[in-house]
């Protein structure tokens, strides 16, 4: 194991560690707790903390905790994976994981500009407006107060913030602008010996094998299956977009009524039966089904 990726959610993690499979790096994902996952024959081991939505203090737990059993598992290198538009306990899980793996620096690059997220002079942008002009910043479980980056580690953390990438001269977090792939790109060449503890989004660990010593191998092949299933529980606007697009198109969409998804998310239950079968035939007949909590039928 050569790097291990901390993530706060199973998106996340998903995200991130295919970033490094399709380029033939060999990647596990596991879930937070699966500690016999320190021991995997992979090059890089990605780890969901399931932390986004915890109090504060607990993230920073959380983060120090795993990062702690990176390093002593041997793994020579970390990425905190955040998320594109920083929700999440963004400065408290950073300054975990720093402290957890026993670094004196973090090198931090949140951009993801093949989404439209950059970072220009500290502050994050999504499609051209600043954070918290966009619905992001509207989150029912982490609304963003700010757009610039050093004032949202702020909020959890007192670790100096620094733009200074040149030198990585003292101790805090360093903070990079990006805007396009290619400065990406240029910013984990120039990081390549200078530093054990990144963290950023996917976009950044897209370019991380140029930072930290990964070979690239054989990609594997896909494995083949009869139907696809999405599930989405997301009440982001452009997700409902992209729900009624999918209806649009001809592809069954399902959707939990809130009792019916409270009781699963709760009480541990299975979707009624009745869904069940539905969406069963429905991926027998078309080969794609959606199940969504957040339309109503």
């Amino acid at each position: 194991m050569i790097l291990t990726v901390l993530a706060d959610d199973f998106t996340g993690a998903l995200d991130t560690g295919v970033q490094f499979a399709e380029k033939g790096i060999p990647a596990y994902v596991a879930f937070e707790g699966a500690e016999e996952a320190f021991s995997m024959d992979c090059a890089v081991l990605v780890i969901d903390m399931q932390s986004r939505h915890l109090p504060p203090e607990q993230a920073r737990a959380a983060a120090f905790r795993l990062a702690r059993l990176a390093r002593e598992a041997g793994s020579a290198y970390l990425y905190k994976k955040t998320d594109s538009t920083l929700r999440g306990n963004i400065g408290a899980e950073l300054e975990g994981a720093m402290r957890g793996f026993g670094a004196e620096k973090l090198c931090f690059a949140p951009a993801y500009p093949k989404l439209g997220r950059i970072t220009s002079n500290g502050v994050q942008y999504v499609d051209g407006s600043p954070l918290t002009e966009t619905s992001y910043a509207r989150d029912a479980l982490n609304p963003i107060r700010s757009s610039d980056v050093a004032e949202i580690i702020a909020e959890q953390s007192s670790l100096p913030v620094s733009r200074r990438w040149e030198d990585l001269s003292g101790e805090g977090i360093f903070l990079a602008d990006a805007e396009t792939d290619g400065e990406l790109d240029c910013l984990a060449q120039k990081m390549r010996g200078k530093a054990a503890v990144f963290a950023g989004c996917a976009g950044f660990a897209e370019y991380l094998e140029r930072a930290v010593p990964l070979e690239k191998g054989e990609l594997s092949s896909p494995v083949k299956t009869d139907g696809l299933l999405v599930l989405s529980g997301s009440i982001h606007p452009r997700s409902l977009e992209q729900l009624q697009k999918a209806r649009a198109d001809g592809i069954p969409v399902f959707c939990l009524a809130p009792e019916e998804k409270l009781a699963v998310c709760r009480n541990g239950e299975a979707i009624p039966e009745i869904l069940r079968e539905q969406v069963v035939r429905a991926i027998q007949t078309s080969g794609t089904a959606v199940v969504a909590s957040a339309v109503t039928r």
